[in-house]
């Protein structure tokens, strides 16, 4: 390995190691999730990314399977917010196997609180069902601005982490998403976020 290619990948491991590191405190307020990670939820925190600019467009199935998933990532979701994509890495494992490592600024909160720096670190690696979409869709995910729903979990070596799902930050999209909080919110009015 060239030494400067050597380089580049020691600082991409020091940058992920202290990002992964500064999600878990912002100020004083600890980003934890609101719940146990449950594998079903997996459905809408899916670490992938739809690229469907107005919902309303949609007809049939493909309505119902939207909204359905956009009500369980709102319901389930310990953190919505508008997002800017600006770096998408790739990097390989011991193993062999791809990964992607996504990181957004947060441009504003929707709902819940962000992490340190207004920073997001979104990983998917090679073999999950949303890594396929996500290195299909890297063009069109590098620099977009979107609205990300995070689902923080606890990992076996008690690091938090983000599972994710990422919709465009289209108007259509943040309206439907704020009506699903509002709706939601009205519903279960002694639920704390």
């Amino acid at each position: 390995m060239r030494s400067g290619a050597r380089t580049s990948w020691v600082l991409v491991a020091i940058t992920m190691t202290l990002m992964a590191c500064s999600q878990t405190s912002r100020g004083n307020r600890p980003i934890r999730p609101h719940a146990p990670w449950d594998p079903e939820l997996a459905r809408f925190f899916d670490d992938s990314a739809d690229f469907i600019e107005d919902p309303n467009d949609l007809q049939g199935t493909w309505a119902t399977s939207y909204h359905g998933e956009l009500q369980g990532r709102v319901d389930d979701a310990d953190l919505i917010c508008r997002v800017h994509v600006t770096t998408i890495n790739e990097d390989i494992s011991v193993d062999g196997h791809r990964r992607k490592h996504l990181l957004a600024q947060v441009t504003s909160t929707l709902r819940g609180a962000a992490p340190p720096e207004d920073r997001l670190h979104l990983v998917v690696d090679q073999g999950s069902s949303g890594f396929d979409m996500v290195d299909r869709g890297e063009r069109r995910l590098f620099n977009g601005r979107f609205v990300a729903f995070v689902r923080w979990y606890e990992d076996d070596d008690e690091t938090i982490r983000a599972h994710w799902h990422l919709s465009p930050g289209s108007r259509a999209v943040i309206d439907m998403v704020r009506q699903s909080i509002v709706e939601r919110e009205q519903a279960t009015p002694t639920r704390e976020r």
